[in-house]
């Protein structure tokens, strides 16, 4: 029974809109903005996701040689995408020239936390009433 309704999660799980952030390496030798290779994640994505936002951290130093490079341009961006495509985007990226690296990071949802005066309403007792 319990797989049962595991198998129905990851169906509803497929079909939602999920909030994930993307990290990538370029060469040196990209524009420091990266649009081609942004503008070809777009279509890669389709009607499947977007591309909400993207920060570039420059040119980096690399922990080590990846492709005979020493140095990479570092982009930053939030992407909303089913999370069935992503796996089909991923393989994509790993066949681009233009990207090194890349790494995919699933934004979790902040639950709402009590204030401290409805913690302390809800947890203590009554109060007596004095007379």
């Amino acid at each position: 029974m319990a797989k049962k309704i595991a198998k129905e999660e990851m169906i509803v799980d497929q079909t939602t809109i999920r909030d994930y952030e993307l990290v990538l390496i370029l060469p040196p030798t990209a524009s420091e903005k990266g649009e081609e290779t942004l503008a070809t994640i777009k279509k890669w994505l389709g009607k499947d996701g977007q591309i909400a936002d993207v920060q570039s951290w420059g040119k980096r130093p690399l922990a080590y040689p990846i492709a005979k490079q020493t140095e990479g341009i570092y982009l930053f961006a939030n992407i909303a995408m089913m999370p069935g495509s992503l796996q089909n985007l991923s393989n994509k990226m790993r066949m681009e020239d233009t990207i090194l690296r890349h790494i995919f990071l699933l934004k979790k949802v902040k639950k709402e936390k009590l204030s401290t005066k409805e913690k302390g309403k809800e947890s203590s007792p009554p109060k007596d009433v004095k007379k």
